[in-house]
């Protein structure tokens, strides 16, 4: 029991770690350009959590992550409704730096949550 904890602290330590650096890689790179936020798609996230909120608080016995989602959805949606002078101007095209960029980024997310899904198994199947 003591080796199976201390593997799944190890390789959820090293998940954490390589998460974190991918954060400032992006960081990092997102830093010498401004971006001006998407508000259309903060009130349609928005619009999507407060529902989802709603059914999480029916379905489940604590209501903690539903009133999360819920406060969650209603403050993405009002800050969407708040800038809506912002929603008509057509969406960017990716240069090819960002394109590249975003498809990195989503191999290394994949890939971190292959390697959590599979330290969760080794740890289920570890006596």
């Amino acid at each position: 029991m003591g080796l199976s904890l201390w593997l799944s602290l190890s390789i959820l330590i090293g998940l954490i770690v390589l998460g974190l650096l991918l954060a400032f890689v992006v960081y990092a790179a997102r830093k010498k350009e401004h971006r001006i936020p998407d508000y259309r798609g903060w009130f349609i996230m928005g619009i999507i959590w407060i529902p989802a909120g709603i059914v999480l608080m029916l379905l489940e016995g604590s209501t903690s992550m539903g009133v999360t989602f819920l406060l969650m959805g209603a403050a993405f949606a009002l800050l969407g409704l708040a800038n809506r002078d912002k929603w008509g101007k057509p969406p960017r095209v990716l240069t090819e730096r960002e394109r590249k960029t975003r498809q990195v980024t989503m191999v290394v997310l994949a890939l971190l949550v292959v390697l959590g899904f599979a330290a969760f198994i080794i740890a289920e199947t570890l006596p």
